[in-house]
Parts: structure tokens; C-alpha cells; sequence
């Protein structure tokens, strides 16, 4: 009876062994085409923002679009970008908003993940940091 236990203890740890394996191995995969199968997402978002903000500027981040949406003398800017990269490319075709704050430099809420440093020196390019 003591062996069988043995037995299948053995065998649950090398099952879970193989399933740490098989988990810590996996990379996210990158989509090339995120920029024209989501284009529509960016342009919905530019939409919504530069109605309500005067200044608008849009650059390239790691091959995608993104865009600054800002009012002088607010605060805050608006960054509407995908919302992750990884190495440099983008890992979801999720685009949304993020809020960034100027005079206290730092994020009002959720930052990009892997590409806030590279925003930051757009919005140092355009003087607003």
C-alpha cells in the first residue's frame, strides 16, 4: 500500500514538472498585422478625444500608432496607443486611453505596458514635460 502511494506521488510530481515546463517556456506571440486589423479601434479613440482637446499629435510607437491629445494649460494629456508591447513590439491588438499628468509626471492610473519610457520622451519632444 506504502509503495502505491509512492508510486503516485511520483507520478503527480513529474506531471506537475512537466506542466512548470511546459508554462515557464511559453512566450506571447506576436501578431504583425495589429496595425491594420485594428486601425478602426485608433481612429474610434482619436475621435473621441479630439473633439474635446485643441492640440493632437500622432507618432509611431514601435511600428504602431499612437497619438497625444492635449489642451494647453490642463494637467493632464491623453495617450491613446496599444496597450501593450514586449521588446519593443506589440503583444494585443487592444487599443485604449491612458492619462498621463504633466505637472506631477506620473500616470493617472494604468500606464502602456512596456512602452511608457518611450511616450515619455514624445512628450518631453513636444515640451510638455
Amino acid at each position: 500500500m506504502e509503495l502505491l502511494f509512492f508510486i503516485f506521488i511520483l507520478i503527480i510530481i513529474f506531471i506537475g514538472w512537466k506542466f512548470f515546463e511546459k508554462i515557464s517556456s511559453v512566450t506571447p506571440s506576436v501578431d504583425n498585422n495589429i496595425t491594420t486589423k485594428s486601425n478602426d479601434d485608433f481612429k474610434s479613440w482619436l475621435n473621441v478625444f479630439k473633439n474635446k482637446r485643441s492640440n493632437m499629435k500622432e507618432f509611431d510607437l514601435f511600428g504602431t500608432k499612437a497619438a497625444i491629445v492635449w489642451s494647453d494649460g490642463d494637467e493632464e494629456v491623453v495617450i491613446i496607443c496599444i496597450t501593450a508591447f514586449q521588446k519593443q513590439k506589440p503583444i494585443t491588438n487592444k487599443w485604449d486611453y491612458f492619462e498621463f499628468n504633466v505637472e506631477e509626471k506620473y500616470w493617472s492610473g494604468a500606464a502602456p505596458k512596456g512602452s511608457s519610457a518611450r511616450i515619455r520622451e514624445e512628450l518631453k519632444c513636444l515640451k510638455l514635460i
